[in-house]
């Protein structure tokens, strides 16, 4: 059976991780040389909370094509993931140097940002990508998890409700809302967003 990466792209975009990996799983080795292989299973692995193969995929990735943006970006979010907050700074200029105003790059280097505690440097990076595009869904999700940092968990609700009118099945933010909520005292709603999620 050869690799499916439409299939693979699907399950990714749903949150079932393990089902991309097994559309992924007969690859050949032309397959294997592709990109788009590379960051689907560095994808699927860093969704299932596994960053150090989401870090070694992507990496193998960028060994075949080092300007590959899309791994740059889940390489950088794999390493604050390991807590190696250098390496995830590196992956993300390197991203910024290839496409400066993409609001997924910028995104991705404000949670980095926000990992490290530079909470307010990631919001001036994260108002860079609402200027770049005002509609992308990653602007908000970002948003929150700053805003988590900061404690502000009614912000965080709020931004997730947001969402969930948009898109009902966002696991993303169902389970910022579920965060949000615990940490309000909300054990009912919070239950409700986690087993959603």
């Amino acid at each position: 059976m050869a690799a499916d990466f439409t299939l693979a792209q699907h399950y990714v975009t749903i949150d079932q991780p393990k089902l991309a990996l097994d559309a992924l799983a007969g690859a050949d080795g032309d397959a294997m040389e592709s990109t788009e292989f590379w960051r689907l299973r560095a994808l699927a692995h860093y969704e299932l909370d596994e960053p150090a193969e989401a870090a070694r995929s992507a990496s193998e990735g960028l060994q075949r094509n080092p300007e590959a943006v899309d791994l740059l970006v889940v390489l950088a979010l794999a390493e604050a993931e390991r807590d190696d907050l250098a390496a995830a700074e590196r992956a993300s200029l390197a991203a910024l140097h290839l496409d400066p105003e993409d609001p997924y790059v910028l995104c991705a280097y404000a949670r980095v940002l926000a990992r490290a505690g530079q909470l307010d440097k990631a919001e001036q990076i994260l108002d860079l990508a609402a200027r770049s595009d005002p509609y992308a869904r990653e602007v908000p999700r970002t948003r929150a998890l700053i805003e988590l940092l900061r404690g502000h968990n009614r912000k965080v609700a709020r931004i997730s409700e947001e969402l969930l009118a948009e898109d009902p099945e966002d696991a993303s933010a169902h389970r910022m809302r579920g965060v949000a909520l615990v940490n309000t005292g909300d054990a009912h709603g919070a239950r409700d967003s986690l087993g959603t999620a």
